[in-house]
């Protein structure tokens, strides 16, 4: 799918191809405001099921989801390209997942507390806090949402 973002220029959302593992490699090096000139400006990662650390973390707190109508979610978008509307383009999977008979999606790992544009990116999409969590030094926020 093309689309033309905010800020006029034209991205491709596909699936990874055999030729990307490079640029890949070279986007998730990078992982800055510089990688603007990267073939690859963003990924999102959609598995089925909860990863083992957000599934133990949500069980401590009585709270069970289905693996088979549940999945986790982790888009990621170069600082550069934030605020183009990509993310939210990105975003835009959750009628094929309410297709495939997905019912929740967890945002995978949380979100870090001081995170505030990726917690307004989430709200706005409809995600709702469901708890705070610490990861070494840093305060998170488990978010979800209900399709």
């Amino acid at each position: 799918m093309k689309m033309v973002v905010r800020n006029g220029r034209v991205v491709r959302i596909r699936l990874l191809q055999h030729e990307d593992v490079e640029p890949l490699y070279d986007y998730l090096r990078l992982l800055s405001s510089d990688a603007t000139e990267n073939n690859i400006v963003a990924y999102m990662l959609i598995s089925q099921g909860m990863t083992e650390a957000d599934r133990q973390r949500y069980s401590e707190r009585n709270q069970y989801f289905d693996p088979v109508t549940t999945v986790t979610f982790a888009p990621w978008v170069a600082d550069a390209w934030q605020s183009t509307g990509l993310g939210f383009a990105m975003a835009n999977i959750e009628e094929d997942l309410r297709k495939k008979g997905i019912r929740h999606v967890i945002l995978w790992g949380g979100v870090q507390t001081t995170n505030f544009k990726a917690l307004n990116y989430y709200k706005k999409l409809g995600y709702e806090y469901i708890d705070s969590f610490w990861f070494g030094d840093i305060d998170n926020h488990d978010m979800m949402k209900e399709l």
